[in-house]
Protein backbone atom coordinates (compact mmCIF):
# COMPACT_ATOMS: atom_id res chain seq x y z
CA UNK A 1 0.00 0.00 0.00
CA UNK A 2 1.07 3.22 -0.84
CA UNK A 3 1.92 5.39 2.39
CA UNK A 4 -0.15 8.57 3.59
CA UNK A 5 1.64 10.92 2.03
CA UNK A 6 2.83 10.16 -0.92
CA UNK A 7 5.54 12.32 -2.88
CA UNK A 8 5.96 13.29 -6.52
CA UNK A 9 8.62 14.58 -8.48
CA UNK A 10 7.39 17.79 -10.26
CA UNK A 11 7.41 16.13 -13.72
CA UNK A 12 5.43 12.35 -13.06
CA UNK A 13 1.77 11.84 -12.34
CA UNK A 14 -0.23 9.50 -11.32
CA UNK A 15 -3.70 9.72 -11.69
CA UNK A 16 -6.48 7.34 -10.71
CA UNK A 17 -4.64 6.11 -7.22
CA UNK A 18 -2.60 3.47 -8.78
CA UNK A 19 -2.45 0.14 -6.55
CA UNK A 20 0.91 -1.36 -6.01
CA UNK A 21 2.02 -4.54 -4.45
CA UNK A 22 3.61 -4.45 -1.04
CA UNK A 23 6.59 -5.46 -1.98
CA UNK A 24 6.33 -6.13 -6.38
CA UNK A 25 9.14 -8.40 -7.54
CA UNK A 26 10.35 -7.40 -10.72
CA UNK A 27 13.53 -9.61 -12.49
CA UNK A 28 16.67 -7.44 -13.51
CA UNK A 29 15.25 -8.11 -17.07
CA UNK A 30 11.62 -7.18 -17.01
CA UNK A 31 8.56 -8.62 -18.45
CA UNK A 32 6.87 -7.06 -21.03
CA UNK A 33 3.21 -7.20 -20.09
CA UNK A 34 0.54 -8.18 -22.33
CA UNK A 35 0.38 -4.60 -23.96
CA UNK A 36 4.32 -4.06 -24.71
CA UNK A 37 6.43 -1.24 -25.25
CA UNK A 38 8.13 -0.58 -28.53
CA UNK A 39 11.89 -0.26 -27.30
CA UNK A 40 14.70 1.04 -29.41
CA UNK A 41 15.72 -2.38 -30.23
CA UNK A 42 13.30 -4.92 -29.20
CA UNK A 43 15.06 -8.84 -29.83
CA UNK A 44 12.24 -11.63 -30.34
CA UNK A 45 13.27 -15.33 -30.87
CA UNK A 46 11.35 -16.83 -33.87
CA UNK A 47 9.13 -19.06 -31.53
CA UNK A 48 8.76 -17.41 -27.87
CA UNK A 49 9.27 -19.48 -24.83
CA UNK A 50 7.20 -18.84 -22.15
CA UNK A 51 8.79 -19.44 -18.96
CA UNK A 52 8.57 -19.13 -14.87
CA UNK A 53 10.91 -15.72 -15.18
CA UNK A 54 10.25 -14.86 -18.18
CA UNK A 55 12.83 -12.76 -20.28
CA UNK A 56 12.99 -10.17 -22.56
CA UNK A 57 15.59 -8.25 -24.20
CA UNK A 58 18.51 -6.28 -23.46
CA UNK A 59 16.95 -2.45 -23.76
CA UNK A 60 13.07 -2.83 -23.16
CA UNK A 61 11.90 0.29 -21.42
CA UNK A 62 8.74 2.67 -21.26
CA UNK A 63 11.17 5.18 -19.88
CA UNK A 64 14.33 6.68 -21.33
CA UNK A 65 16.76 4.85 -18.70
CA UNK A 66 14.23 3.51 -16.17
CA UNK A 67 16.53 1.33 -12.80
CA UNK A 68 14.78 -1.18 -11.03
CA UNK A 69 16.53 -3.12 -8.21
CA UNK A 70 16.33 -6.92 -8.03
CA UNK A 71 13.81 -6.17 -4.97
CA UNK A 72 12.36 -3.29 -5.00
CA UNK A 73 10.16 -1.73 -2.59
CA UNK A 74 7.95 1.58 -3.01
CA UNK A 75 8.54 3.86 -0.17
CA UNK A 76 6.59 6.04 1.00
CA UNK A 77 8.70 8.77 -0.88
CA UNK A 78 9.45 7.07 -3.87
CA UNK A 79 12.37 8.80 -6.12
CA UNK A 80 11.79 8.85 -9.38
CA UNK A 81 14.22 9.96 -12.53
CA UNK A 82 13.77 13.74 -13.95
CA UNK A 83 13.04 12.50 -17.05
CA UNK A 84 10.10 9.74 -16.32
CA UNK A 85 7.04 10.87 -17.36
CA UNK A 86 4.36 7.88 -16.61
CA UNK A 87 0.68 9.53 -18.68
CA UNK A 88 -2.70 8.08 -17.67
CA UNK A 89 -2.13 5.89 -20.27
CA UNK A 90 1.30 4.28 -20.85
CA UNK A 91 2.81 5.72 -23.89
CA UNK A 92 2.85 3.05 -27.14
CA UNK A 93 5.31 3.92 -30.14
CA UNK A 94 3.32 4.72 -33.66
CA UNK A 95 4.29 1.46 -34.69
CA UNK A 96 2.97 -1.28 -31.81
CA UNK A 97 2.73 -4.30 -31.83
CA UNK A 98 -0.23 -5.69 -30.28
CA UNK A 99 -1.22 -9.51 -29.57
CA UNK A 100 -5.03 -10.78 -30.45
CA UNK A 101 -6.26 -10.22 -27.67
CA UNK A 102 -4.00 -8.22 -24.75
CA UNK A 103 -5.61 -6.32 -21.90
CA UNK A 104 -4.40 -3.00 -20.20
CA UNK A 105 -5.06 -1.65 -16.74
CA UNK A 106 -3.84 1.67 -15.06
CA UNK A 107 -1.72 -0.67 -12.63
CA UNK A 108 0.14 -3.59 -14.93
CA UNK A 109 0.24 -6.65 -12.63
CA UNK A 110 3.23 -8.81 -13.52
CA UNK A 111 2.10 -12.61 -13.30
CA UNK A 112 5.01 -15.67 -12.93
CA UNK A 113 3.66 -17.32 -16.21
CA UNK A 114 3.40 -14.80 -18.94
CA UNK A 115 0.66 -15.23 -21.58
CA UNK A 116 2.11 -14.79 -25.00
CA UNK A 117 -0.30 -14.52 -28.07
CA UNK A 118 -0.80 -17.33 -30.18
CA UNK A 119 2.04 -17.53 -32.31
CA UNK A 120 3.68 -14.28 -32.38
CA UNK A 121 6.54 -13.36 -35.33
CA UNK A 122 8.94 -10.80 -35.18
CA UNK A 123 12.05 -10.06 -36.84
CA UNK A 124 15.20 -9.13 -35.23
CA UNK A 125 14.16 -4.76 -36.03
CA UNK A 126 10.37 -4.88 -36.42
CA UNK A 127 9.11 -2.55 -39.22
CA UNK A 128 5.55 -2.19 -38.32
CA UNK A 129 2.53 -0.85 -40.38
CA UNK A 130 0.99 2.68 -39.10
CA UNK A 131 -2.42 0.64 -39.00
CA UNK A 132 -1.83 -3.44 -38.34
CA UNK A 133 -4.01 -5.93 -38.94
CA UNK A 134 -4.17 -9.01 -36.57
CA UNK A 135 -5.17 -12.41 -36.99
CA UNK A 136 -6.44 -14.74 -33.90
CA UNK A 137 -4.68 -17.75 -35.93
CA UNK A 138 -1.93 -16.65 -38.23
CA UNK A 139 -2.43 -18.35 -41.32
CA UNK A 140 0.48 -19.78 -43.24
CA UNK A 141 -0.10 -20.63 -47.15
CA UNK A 142 1.43 -23.42 -48.52
CA UNK A 143 3.85 -23.23 -51.07
CA UNK A 144 2.91 -25.79 -53.17
CA UNK A 145 -0.95 -25.38 -53.29
CA UNK A 146 -2.80 -28.82 -53.63
CA UNK A 147 -5.45 -29.02 -56.17
CA UNK A 148 -8.86 -30.88 -55.35
CA UNK A 149 -9.97 -30.46 -58.88
CA UNK A 150 -10.77 -34.06 -61.10
CA UNK A 151 -8.48 -33.80 -64.35
CA UNK A 152 -8.90 -36.21 -67.15
CA UNK A 153 -6.11 -36.06 -70.13
CA UNK A 154 -7.46 -37.48 -73.53
CA UNK A 155 -4.91 -38.26 -76.67
CA UNK A 156 -4.58 -40.15 -79.91
CA UNK A 157 -1.36 -41.37 -81.02
CA UNK A 158 -0.58 -43.14 -84.38
CA UNK A 159 2.14 -46.13 -84.54
CA UNK A 160 3.33 -47.27 -87.97
CA UNK A 161 5.22 -50.87 -88.60
CA UNK A 162 8.49 -51.04 -86.76
CA UNK A 163 7.45 -48.02 -83.87
CA UNK A 164 7.86 -45.47 -86.95
CA UNK A 165 5.48 -42.16 -87.40
CA UNK A 166 2.46 -42.29 -89.38
CA UNK A 167 4.11 -39.25 -91.42
CA UNK A 168 2.89 -41.14 -95.16
CA UNK A 169 3.77 -40.00 -98.66
CA UNK A 170 1.26 -41.65 -101.97
CA UNK A 171 3.25 -44.60 -102.02
CA UNK A 172 1.83 -45.31 -105.99
CA UNK A 173 4.25 -45.64 -108.53
CA UNK A 174 6.86 -46.35 -105.88
CA UNK A 175 9.73 -48.77 -107.65
CA UNK A 176 12.11 -51.14 -105.92
CA UNK A 177 15.48 -49.20 -107.00
CA UNK A 178 19.09 -50.47 -105.44
CA UNK A 179 19.62 -54.13 -103.80
CA UNK A 180 17.41 -57.08 -103.79
CA UNK A 181 14.01 -57.25 -102.95
CA UNK A 182 13.89 -58.82 -99.28
CA UNK A 183 10.61 -59.11 -98.72
CA UNK A 184 7.54 -58.71 -101.30
CA UNK A 185 4.25 -58.34 -100.29
CA UNK A 186 1.11 -59.39 -102.51
CA UNK A 187 -2.79 -59.25 -102.31
CA UNK A 188 -4.97 -62.38 -104.01
CA UNK A 189 -7.39 -61.71 -106.73
CA UNK A 190 -9.37 -64.17 -107.57
CA UNK A 191 -10.30 -62.49 -111.39
CA UNK A 192 -6.66 -61.68 -112.14
CA UNK A 193 -4.80 -64.38 -114.74
CA UNK A 194 -1.90 -64.19 -116.64
CA UNK A 195 -2.04 -61.32 -118.48
CA UNK A 196 -1.37 -59.28 -115.84
CA UNK A 197 0.03 -55.41 -116.44
CA UNK A 198 3.32 -55.71 -114.91
CA UNK A 199 5.98 -54.89 -117.75
CA UNK A 200 9.00 -57.39 -116.00
CA UNK A 201 11.17 -58.47 -119.23
CA UNK A 202 11.98 -62.33 -117.21
CA UNK A 203 8.12 -62.90 -115.93
CA UNK A 204 6.53 -65.89 -116.66
CA UNK A 205 2.96 -67.15 -116.10
CA UNK A 206 0.94 -70.30 -117.00
CA UNK A 207 -2.81 -70.73 -116.23
CA UNK A 208 -3.96 -74.11 -115.89
CA UNK A 209 -7.00 -73.31 -116.06
CA UNK A 210 -9.16 -71.33 -118.51
CA UNK A 211 -10.57 -67.94 -118.44
CA UNK A 212 -14.20 -68.93 -117.70
CA UNK A 213 -13.49 -72.12 -115.01
CA UNK A 214 -14.71 -71.10 -111.40
CA UNK A 215 -11.17 -69.90 -109.31
CA UNK A 216 -11.56 -69.93 -105.70
CA UNK A 217 -11.91 -66.93 -103.07
CA UNK A 218 -9.72 -69.06 -100.69
CA UNK A 219 -6.24 -70.68 -102.21
CA UNK A 220 -2.97 -72.14 -101.35
CA UNK A 221 -0.27 -70.28 -102.51
CA UNK A 222 3.70 -71.39 -102.33
CA UNK A 223 6.85 -69.34 -103.06
CA UNK A 224 10.22 -71.28 -103.47
CA UNK A 225 13.15 -71.53 -105.41
CA UNK A 226 14.56 -75.36 -105.48
CA UNK A 227 15.01 -76.47 -102.02
CA UNK A 228 14.56 -73.16 -100.64
CA UNK A 229 10.85 -72.43 -99.44
CA UNK A 230 10.20 -68.81 -99.04
CA UNK A 231 5.95 -68.92 -98.60
CA UNK A 232 3.46 -71.70 -97.94
CA UNK A 233 0.18 -71.33 -97.05
CA UNK A 234 -3.35 -70.34 -97.19
CA UNK A 235 -4.25 -66.94 -98.58
CA UNK A 236 -7.91 -65.37 -98.51
CA UNK A 237 -8.72 -62.93 -101.06
CA UNK A 238 -8.43 -59.60 -100.27
CA UNK A 239 -5.56 -60.51 -97.66
CA UNK A 240 -1.91 -59.50 -97.53
CA UNK A 241 0.66 -61.55 -97.51
CA UNK A 242 4.55 -61.71 -97.16
CA UNK A 243 7.06 -63.58 -99.17
CA UNK A 244 10.46 -63.16 -97.17
CA UNK A 245 13.51 -63.62 -99.74
CA UNK A 246 16.24 -64.96 -96.78
CA UNK A 247 18.91 -65.76 -99.38
CA UNK A 248 20.58 -63.96 -102.56
CA UNK A 249 18.17 -65.37 -105.31
CA UNK A 250 17.43 -63.18 -108.24
CA UNK A 251 14.18 -65.10 -109.12
CA UNK A 252 11.17 -67.39 -107.28
CA UNK A 253 8.62 -69.80 -108.66
CA UNK A 254 5.02 -69.44 -107.32
CA UNK A 255 2.03 -71.95 -107.31
CA UNK A 256 -1.44 -70.95 -106.78
CA UNK A 257 -3.42 -74.34 -105.85
CA UNK A 258 -6.79 -74.68 -104.91
CA UNK A 259 -8.04 -76.26 -101.15
CA UNK A 260 -9.00 -80.24 -100.91
CA UNK A 261 -11.50 -80.78 -98.30
CA UNK A 262 -9.28 -80.82 -95.53
CA UNK A 263 -7.62 -77.34 -96.45
CA UNK A 264 -4.14 -79.03 -98.09
CA UNK A 265 -3.28 -78.00 -101.16
CA UNK A 266 -5.06 -79.20 -104.33
CA UNK A 267 -4.67 -78.75 -108.51
CA UNK A 268 -2.62 -76.13 -109.54
CA UNK A 269 -4.49 -73.20 -111.22
CA UNK A 270 -1.36 -71.28 -111.74
CA UNK A 271 2.01 -71.33 -112.06
CA UNK A 272 4.93 -68.11 -112.38
CA UNK A 273 8.43 -67.40 -112.10
CA UNK A 274 9.35 -63.95 -111.50
CA UNK A 275 12.74 -61.54 -110.35
CA UNK A 276 13.26 -60.12 -106.83
CA UNK A 277 15.84 -57.97 -108.58
CA UNK A 278 15.74 -54.20 -108.28
CA UNK A 279 16.65 -53.27 -111.19
CA UNK A 280 14.29 -50.74 -113.79
CA UNK A 281 13.60 -53.63 -116.39
CA UNK A 282 12.67 -55.98 -113.08
CA UNK A 283 9.70 -53.37 -113.05
CA UNK A 284 9.07 -54.27 -109.73
CA UNK A 285 6.51 -50.93 -109.35
CA UNK A 286 3.40 -50.48 -107.06
CA UNK A 287 0.54 -51.48 -107.72
CA UNK A 288 1.58 -53.82 -110.49
CA UNK A 289 -0.26 -57.47 -110.40
CA UNK A 290 1.54 -60.51 -111.43
CA UNK A 291 -0.60 -63.20 -112.69
CA UNK A 292 -3.49 -63.70 -109.80
CA UNK A 293 -0.71 -61.47 -107.65
CA UNK A 294 -0.93 -57.84 -107.03
CA UNK A 295 2.10 -56.33 -105.31
CA UNK A 296 1.21 -54.15 -102.85
CA UNK A 297 4.85 -53.57 -100.65
CA UNK A 298 8.46 -54.41 -101.18
CA UNK A 299 11.48 -53.69 -99.09
CA UNK A 300 15.32 -53.68 -99.36
CA UNK A 301 18.21 -52.46 -97.75
CA UNK A 302 18.38 -48.96 -99.41
CA UNK A 303 14.68 -48.19 -99.27
CA UNK A 304 13.79 -49.64 -97.01
CA UNK A 305 9.36 -50.66 -96.49
CA UNK A 306 7.49 -49.28 -99.31
CA UNK A 307 3.75 -50.52 -99.16
CA UNK A 308 0.14 -49.76 -100.26
CA UNK A 309 -1.01 -51.44 -97.11
CA UNK A 310 0.09 -50.71 -93.99
CA UNK A 311 -0.55 -51.63 -90.38
CA UNK A 312 -1.32 -49.29 -87.72
CA UNK A 313 -1.50 -49.05 -84.04
CA UNK A 314 -3.96 -46.55 -83.05
CA UNK A 315 -3.44 -45.37 -79.29
CA UNK A 316 -6.76 -44.07 -77.25
CA UNK A 317 -5.07 -42.87 -74.25
CA UNK A 318 -6.84 -41.86 -70.89
CA UNK A 319 -4.26 -39.55 -68.30
CA UNK A 320 -5.40 -38.25 -64.78
CA UNK A 321 -3.49 -35.67 -64.97
CA UNK A 322 -4.76 -34.42 -61.19
CA UNK A 323 -3.91 -34.98 -57.48
CA UNK A 324 -7.27 -37.29 -56.95
CA UNK A 325 -8.10 -40.61 -57.20
CA UNK A 326 -10.81 -40.78 -60.42
CA UNK A 327 -13.02 -43.50 -61.66
CA UNK A 328 -12.86 -43.74 -65.40
CA UNK A 329 -16.51 -43.89 -66.40
CA UNK A 330 -16.69 -44.03 -69.66
CA UNK A 331 -13.97 -44.37 -72.71
CA UNK A 332 -15.66 -44.01 -75.95
CA UNK A 333 -13.89 -44.07 -79.92
CA UNK A 334 -15.16 -43.27 -83.31
CA UNK A 335 -13.08 -44.74 -86.16
CA UNK A 336 -14.51 -44.96 -90.25
CA UNK A 337 -13.89 -48.68 -89.43
CA UNK A 338 -15.66 -49.40 -86.18
CA UNK A 339 -17.81 -46.36 -85.85
CA UNK A 340 -18.85 -45.00 -82.13
CA UNK A 341 -18.01 -47.70 -79.59
CA UNK A 342 -17.35 -47.97 -76.27
CA UNK A 343 -13.73 -48.91 -74.92
CA UNK A 344 -15.25 -50.24 -70.91
CA UNK A 345 -17.22 -52.82 -70.72
CA UNK A 346 -20.50 -52.65 -69.90
CA UNK A 347 -21.30 -51.59 -66.43
CA UNK A 348 -17.30 -51.30 -65.64
CA UNK A 349 -15.18 -48.22 -64.68
CA UNK A 350 -11.44 -48.27 -64.46
CA UNK A 351 -10.00 -47.07 -61.16
CA UNK A 352 -7.14 -44.53 -61.78
CA UNK A 353 -5.05 -42.96 -59.02
CA UNK A 354 -3.03 -39.91 -60.15
CA UNK A 355 -0.11 -40.11 -62.47
CA UNK A 356 -1.94 -42.89 -63.93
CA UNK A 357 -2.53 -43.58 -68.03
CA UNK A 358 -5.04 -46.40 -69.29
CA UNK A 359 -3.95 -47.59 -73.22
CA UNK A 360 -6.79 -48.96 -75.29
CA UNK A 361 -4.89 -50.32 -78.30
CA UNK A 362 -6.53 -51.07 -82.31
CA UNK A 363 -4.29 -52.96 -84.71
CA UNK A 364 -5.66 -51.49 -88.56
CA UNK A 365 -4.54 -52.38 -91.77
CA UNK A 366 -5.26 -49.41 -93.69
CA UNK A 367 -4.67 -48.77 -97.43
CA UNK A 368 -2.56 -45.54 -97.99
CA UNK A 369 -3.69 -44.82 -101.77
CA UNK A 370 -7.19 -44.98 -101.10
CA UNK A 371 -6.99 -42.09 -99.40
CA UNK A 372 -4.31 -40.26 -101.42
CA UNK A 373 -6.57 -36.86 -102.29
CA UNK A 374 -8.93 -36.99 -99.55
CA UNK A 375 -9.87 -35.68 -96.13
CA UNK A 376 -8.21 -38.75 -94.40
CA UNK A 377 -9.03 -40.99 -92.33
CA UNK A 378 -10.61 -39.60 -88.85
CA UNK A 379 -10.20 -41.17 -85.41
CA UNK A 380 -11.89 -39.13 -81.78
CA UNK A 381 -12.22 -40.48 -78.26
CA UNK A 382 -14.39 -39.15 -75.27
CA UNK A 383 -13.49 -39.47 -72.00
CA UNK A 384 -15.25 -39.57 -68.41
CA UNK A 385 -13.52 -39.48 -65.30
CA UNK A 386 -15.35 -38.94 -61.58
CA UNK A 387 -13.81 -37.77 -58.29
CA UNK A 388 -13.73 -41.00 -55.65
CA UNK A 389 -14.12 -38.93 -52.88
CA UNK A 390 -16.45 -35.91 -53.81
CA UNK A 391 -18.38 -37.44 -56.40
CA UNK A 392 -16.86 -34.45 -58.92
CA UNK A 393 -17.10 -35.09 -62.74
CA UNK A 394 -14.11 -34.39 -65.23
CA UNK A 395 -14.24 -34.80 -69.08
CA UNK A 396 -12.01 -34.51 -71.79
CA UNK A 397 -12.06 -35.23 -75.90
CA UNK A 398 -9.14 -35.57 -78.21
CA UNK A 399 -9.06 -36.16 -82.29
CA UNK A 400 -6.98 -37.28 -84.77
CA UNK A 401 -6.40 -37.71 -89.15
CA UNK A 402 -4.60 -39.58 -90.74
CA UNK A 403 -3.68 -37.98 -94.11
CA UNK A 404 -1.31 -38.73 -96.99
CA UNK A 405 1.49 -36.30 -97.33
CA UNK A 406 1.52 -35.31 -101.30
CA UNK A 407 5.20 -35.24 -102.31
Amino acid sequence: MPSSKPLFSSVPSYPSAPTFTTVPSVTAKPTESSQPSSSVGPSYSNEPTSTARPTTSAYPSSSSKPSFSSASSLSSAPTLKQFQTNTESPTVSVKPSISAAAPSSVAPSHSSAPTSSLSPTATLNPTLSEKPSYSAVPSHASSEPSSTACTILADIACISEGNGSCDFFNPVGEQCIGGNAQELRFMYTSNSFCRGNNTQEDFICVDEITPDQFRPSSVYIKAFLEDSMYYEGIVNEGNVFSIFVTDDSDLINVEIRDLTNTFNAGSLLQRMTMSVQCREEDSLILPDTFGGLQLVGYRNEDQGLKSIYTDLVIQYVASNMGSRNVLLTSVIKTTPMTGTLSLLPMTESIFSVPGYTEVFSELLTVNLAAIVGGLGLEFSIFVKGEDTATGNECEDSASYTLKINEA
